[in-house]
Parts: structure tokens; C-alpha cells; sequence
């Protein structure tokens, strides 16, 4: 993972190799801007995962959130972002879903679950946060 992570970050074939490069470019065709982050951060929970292992509810509540959060943050990206590091997987999502619903309608798709994803990962409520921002 960190070679492919550095490898996304380099680009270059003559530095990381025929692999390296391909898998960078098709990277970054895919998840854009967040594909410079996502496999390095990703190192975090799997070591935390490393050092506890076990499938617990809480725990895979929280990785189906994690996940919601980083596709909510694909589809932000394919809303806001329009040269060549847009995403696939976001942009495809927003140009499908937009002569449906409207852009207005993805934005409040996007509020919705980052909001979910949220709640769900800091394990309050709703009335909770509103209270701490006060």
C-alpha cells in the first residue's frame, strides 16, 4: 500500500516502474484529488485494526460509515471539481443522478450523507451537536 501510495504521489515510470505508473494514472482516474490521500490514510485504521483484532458491531458500524464518508466526499469532489482529477467514480454518480433529481437535489443528497456518516462516526445525536456548537 505504500508503494501504491507513493507511486500515486510520484507518477513517474523512470522513478517507480511500468506498474507503478500504470496504477497511477488509472488512480487518480478514478478517485481524483483523493487518490494523492486516501491509501496512506487508510494505513491508520487497518493498524488499529492490526492491533485489535475482532469484528465487534461498533466497529463495522463504524467502517460502513467511514466508507459512506468517503464516497460522500467522491460525489463533493465530482459536484465541485471539473479538469482531468474530477473522479470517475464521483463524477459518474453526479452526471447519472442530475437530470433526475438536479444539481440542488445532489447537493441535498451529499448534506444527507455526510450528515449520516457523521452522526453515525461521532456517535451523537443530532440535538448533541447543534448543542456543542452553541
Amino acid at each position: 500500500m505504500i508503494y501504491f501510495g507513493l507511486a500515486t504521489i510520484i507518477g513517474d515510470a523512470g522513478s517507480i516502474g511500468k506498474i507503478g505508473s500504470i496504477f497511477s494514472t488509472e488512480n487518480k482516474g478514478f478517485f481524483g484529488y483523493f487518490a494523492y490521500v486516501y491509501l496512506l490514510a487508510l494505513l491508520i485504521p487497518l493498524y488499529f485494526w492490526y492491533r485489535v483484532p475482532g469484528v465487534t458491531a461498533r466497529r463495522a458500524e463504524l467502517t460502513i460509515a467511514y466508507i459512506l464518508l468517503f464516497f460522500s466526499l467522491l460525489i463533493l469532489q465530482g459536484i465541485l471539481v471539473n479538469n482531468a482529477l474530477r473522479g470517475s467514480i464521483g463524477s459518474s454518480f453526479v452526471d447519472f443522478v442530475v437530470p433526475f433529481i438536479g444539481l440542488f437535489g445532489v447537493w441535498v443528497f451529499w448534506v444527507m450523507t455526510t450528515s449520516v456518516s457523521t452522526i453515525i462516526i461521532l456517535d451523537k445525536t443530532v440535538a448533541e451537536l447543534s448543542g456543542s456548537l452553541k
